[in-house]
């Protein structure tokens, strides 16, 4: 997904992240 660094909606896999920091795609 989409690098994020909080919790967010990744557009990419249309699911809520609850992660903080970057993912890993």
């Amino acid at each position: 997904g989409a690098t994020l660094q909080f919790s967010g909606y990744d557009r990419e896999r249309n699911v809520t992240v609850k992660i903080f920091g970057p993912s890993i795609e």
